[in-house]
């Protein structure tokens, strides 16, 4: 066991020795929230503000940014804006999200100006709106980037009307 782990599990233990289990719970999940945060790359900067608006309401506690437009209040996406963005949320591991294929390509050449950095990119294959809503809730309730990815790419399949 780590320092880390000891340490986390000493607090668990004191927590619960206290009847304040759900508060070392909640410290447990701040931790991981941080490590994991959402990146959202849209043409549109209102789309992408709007949506990370959203998701805010709900995970509160998860990290959400936006590269969005082209700069100049027009329709675009550019590559220096989304690898800012990327490094902006000081996270471990980054899940990217994005609305059409050029905004694709962008995300993919800001990844690869990252490489051999600190940071963890994944550019998740799932619908803007669904898809980084589900990832967010899923880091909201303590779960890990890749259980995140797997929300996030389960809302690709799910039917909006039965």
């Amino acid at each position: 066991m780590t320092a880390a782990n000891d340490t986390a599990t000493r607090d668990m233990a004191t927590d619960q020795a206290t009847g304040q289990a759900t508060e070392g719970a909640s410290r447990e999940q701040q931790q991981q929230r941080r490590q994991a945060a959402l990146v959202l790359v849209s043409h549109s900067e209102q789309l992408a503000t709007g949506l990370q608006a959203l998701i805010k309401e709900m995970a509160t506690d998860v990290t959400v940014l936006t590269a969005a437009g082209d700069g100049e209040g027009g329709l675009g996406t550019q590559v220096d804006a989304i690898e800012e963005a990327i490094r902006a949320t000081e996270a471990a591991h980054v899940l990217l999200f994005f609305d059409l294929g050029s905004a694709l390509m962008n995300a993919e050449m800001a990844t690869e100006m990252l490489a051999g950095e600190a940071v963890d990119v994944t550019i998740v294959d799932a619908p803007l709106v669904e898809g980084a809503f589900a990832a967010a809730m899923a880091l909201q309730t303590g779960r890990d980037a890749e259980e995140a990815v797997r929300a996030a790419e389960k809302a690709r399949r799910e039917p909006k009307v039965l």
